[in-house]
């Protein structure tokens, strides 16, 4: 799920998709819930890169990123389907 995620993204983003980076995270620690339960965060700035602040207070721009999140999402339930 992260990777279609991420894919989607780096579509609205402009960044470079550097690909999923698997980590050790408390939010998704395997412990707080199902092991068959998909997960993933999602990065969706970066705090060094001004224009950034700039494009989150856009409403358009955070619509646009709430889609990607969704269509990663769904992306990754059709596949899971097949």
């Amino acid at each position: 799920m992260a990777a279609s995620v991420q894919q989607r993204i780096a579509i609205v983003t402009g960044y470079n998709n550097r690909g999923v980076q698997p980590q050790e995270l408390g939010t998704l620690d395997p412990n707080r819930h199902l092991l068959t339960t998909a997960e993933c965060l999602v990065e969706i700035s970066f705090i060094t890169d001004p224009l950034d602040e700039i494009r989150l207070f856009d409403i358009n721009y955070k619509k646009q990123l709430s889609e990607a999140i969704t269509l990663g999402i769904i992306d990754f339930l059709q596949r899971s389907l097949n």
